[in-house]
């Protein structure tokens, strides 16, 4: 939850830059991979969503919400809820 709020999070102070470029280079780690194992969500869902969201606040737009393009179960059975507010 902590990645997805720094990856939101749109500040030109340099320590909160720097947060928001690790919690996005966190996605391409196997300990994000392991994180989503453990949560029984597919990662490549829940990481294509943190990229929506990080362009998203790039760019000041609202947050794209999963359930517009059908991606409201990261797996079988499970629907993906993240609250970054």
């Amino acid at each position: 939850m902590q990645a997805f709020a720094d990856i939101k999070t749109i500040c030109k102070d340099a320590p909160n830059i720097k947060r928001r470029q690790e919690a996005i280079a966190w996605l391409d780690t196997p300990d994000f991979n392991m994180v989503c194992d453990y949560a029984n969500i597919n990662p490549v869902i829940v990481k294509e969503f943190a990229l929506r969201l990080a362009d998203a606040s790039a760019k000041g737009v609202r947050l794209p919400s999963l359930e517009t393009k059908g991606l409201d179960k990261a797996q079988s059975g499970v629907r993906l809820r993240i609250h970054t507010s």
